[in-house]
C-alpha cells in the first residue's frame, strides 16, 4: 500500500464512545490467550467492522463513521489502547476522533491533539 491509499475513519466522539461501550465487555483479559485481548478492526473497502471475543462469545459491529476510502486492511487494536481511548472519550461529549492506518503502525488515533499509536499516548 502506498500512503495515499491508507483508509482514514472519522468518528463523532459521542458515537464512538457508545459503540466502544457495547463492544469492550466482549474483549478477553486472559493473558494466556493474549491475541484475544483487544478489538479486531477490519475494513473491506466498504465498511469498517469491529470484532471482539472473550473466547466464548463473539461480538461483531459495523462501526458508524465517515470513511475516506483506501485499501482493505485488518488490524488488532490492543486492550490497553482501547482502554486509553475510552478514558479520553469519557471526558469529551463532542468532537471528532480520527483513526488512520499506517504502514509502520497498524493504526493511529487522533483525539483533540492527542495521538494514540500502538499502546502509547503522545
Amino acid at each position: 500500500m502506498t500512503e495515499k491509499t491508507f483508509p482514514t475513519f472519522i468518528f463523532e466522539a459521542k458515537n464512538l464512545r457508545e459503540q466502544l461501550k457495547v463492544i469492550t465487555p466482549f474483549m478477553s483479559d486472559d493473558e494466556t490467550r493474549y491475541y484475544l485481548n483487544g478489538v479486531y478492526f477490519k475494513y473491506d473497502g466498504k465498511q469498517l467492522k469491529a470484532v471482539a471475543t472473550n473466547g466464548h462469545i463473539l461480538y461483531e459491529a459495523v462501526m458508524k463513521c465517515a470513511i475516506e476510502h483506501g485499501e482493505a486492511f485488518a488490524a488488532i487494536c490492543p486492550r490497553q489502547a482501547i482502554a486509553a481511548l475510552c478514558s479520553m472519550l469519557k471526558e469529551c461529549a463532542f468532537g471528532r476522533v480520527t483513526m488512520t492506518v499506517e504502514e509502520a503502525k497498524p493504526y493511529r488515533l487522533t483525539f483533540d491533539n492527542t495521538a494514540l499509536s500502538g499502546t502509547s499516548c503522545t
